[in-house]
């Protein structure tokens, strides 16, 4: 048995205010210009005027004060403090149950481990909706259980001599994350003047993702500290979370933007398209992959230690993303990959072990994969697509004594860049219709372990 108990808050003091001045008209130390901007990657505008967030993060005193000049609910350093928004206590209970058997099977051992497991999670959830008016706080309460028997099987069977074969299946669950729980709207001005604003806010009655997840691996043991691997998976995944977008009226009791000037008018409230988690898409992830350890015998004096690791992976996913009407009912399922996963990637690595050299050169790389979907206000839904990305890394170690080393290691030594693009359907494609750069940068680090 297991027993669980874990809390957790979140807090926040957010405040907004229309300050009205140019920033020439404010002292020079408000603002920067920055320079050679992007230069190693891309024909970019280099340099801009933008407020220096440094010195109002160091100032931030007198900053409030500009704003609470020209609006005096806009509240200053003495009287901000943090109110808390959302809290959690969740309690899960695990019963487990498991045997071993071991058996012949046409001459050969075969090994089996099966089990059972029994998980309760009850959520106990609070959450506190404050007036931007009056400040009072207002809280509502929410609760969730949830019960699920999860299977388990694993087969080990070893067909010849350091040849193992196995077969497992087995079924999990996810819980949602922290923050897709809290029901509390995070709203946004209409200052692109569409008829709408934007938000976002959680769901307290998500349920956890399902997965039933098989895998077939076959192992070969060729020579001590070297194997060649095989595995075919699949993963059948039920109520995976995904963002539905609905239209609210939010009343000007409610709206923090009741006296905005952008957009139309707020004095009767006004609409918001307000982004909320649900368990709506289920999917497949299925492929298959090759891996290599190899620490060749009979090297050269100086080669000896020399071993490469390597793996190639190979799949097809899928997914339904539903499409929703201004209401937020489901009218259409739509199919596209899972976000996040690539159909194929591979890493390779370079590996040193002699006397007090340890050392790593590796690179990893996956092909392009849609990342996510554009936000509510635009043509939803809207897949955004990432370039294959790639990175070298390196670590190298030199053990002075045993109980002191040097240790060397560098990330993204290529100075590779992520890119991603708008592509769905028919539209968009990665040449010409460009989301978003971003230079990671090289870093390289030197460190000196020492144990007592």
């Amino acid at each position: 048995m297991r027993f669980d108990d874990r809390k957790a808050s979140e807090a926040n003091r957010t405040q907004s205010a229309f300050l009205g001045r140019n920033l020439a008209s404010l002292d020079s130390a408000y603002y920067s210009t920055n320079s050679n901007f992007g230069t190693d990657f891309a024909d970019v505008p280099r340099t801009w005027l933008e407020p220096n967030a440094y010195y109002i993060r160091d100032h931030i005193d007198e900053w409030r004060k500009l704003y609470n000049s020209v609006d005096a609910n806009f509240l200053t350093t003495e009287r901000l403090s943090l109110q808390k928004t959302f809290e959690v206590n969740e309690k899960t209970r695990n019963f487990f149950l498991m045997g071993n058997t071991e058996n012949e099977l046409f001459g050969h051992r075969l090994r089996g481990n099966f089990g059972v497991r029994y998980v309760r999670v009850g959520t106990d959830m609070t959450a506190y909706k404050v007036d931007p008016t009056t400040k009072a706080v207002t809280a509502s309460s929410a609760s969730k259980s949830v019960g699920k028997f999860l299977p388990s099987m694993t087969l080990i069977y070893d067909p010849a001599k350091d040849v193992v074969v196995r077969l497992n299946y087995g079924e999990t669950l996810r819980r949602p994350n922290f923050g897709d729980l809290n029901p509390v709207l995070q709203l946004g001005d209409d200052i692109s003047n569409v008829g709408y604003g934007s938000g976002s806010g959680g769901n307290p009655d998500l349920e956890p993702t399902r997965s039933k997840n098989l895998d077939l691996t076959a192992e070969w043991y060729f020579q001590k500290d070297s194997a060649l691997y095989g595995t075919l998976f699949k993963r059948k995944i039920d109520g995976l979370i995904v963002n539905l977008a609905r239209r609210v009226h939010v009343d000007p009791a409610d709206d923090p933007y009741r006296n905005s000037t952008t957009g139309g008018s707020h004095a009767n409230g006004y609409d918001y398209v307000i982004n909320s988690p649900v368990n709506a898409s289920n999917g497949t992830i299925k492929g298959a992959e090759l891996g290599l350890i190899y620490f060749p015998k009979g090297l050269p004096n100086l080669l000896d230690g020399l071993g490469i690791q390597a793996s190639y992976t190979r799949l097809s996913s899928s997914q339904n993303v539903p499409e929703a009407n201004a209401a937020g009912d489901i009218v259409a399922q739509l199919k596209t990959p899972f976000f996040g996963v690539s159909d194929k990637s591979y890493n390779a690595t370079l590996a040193y072990e002699k006397g007090p050299i340890s050392a790593r050169l590796s690179q990893v790389w996956r092909s392009g994969f849609l990342a996510t979907n554009e936000a509510a206000l635009f043509a939803n839904p809207i897949g955004i697509w990432r370039h294959p990305e790639k990175s070298v890394d390196m670590q190298i170690s030199y053990k002075i004594s045993d109980s002191m080393s040097v240790d060397i290691s560098g990330v993204n030594l290529g100075n590779e860049v992520q890119q991603a693009y708008y592509h769905f359907g028919n539209a968009g494609n990665a040449q010409v219709s460009n989301f978003g750069t971003l230079q990671i940068g090289r870093s390289v680090s030197v460190g000196l372990r020492w144990k007592m």
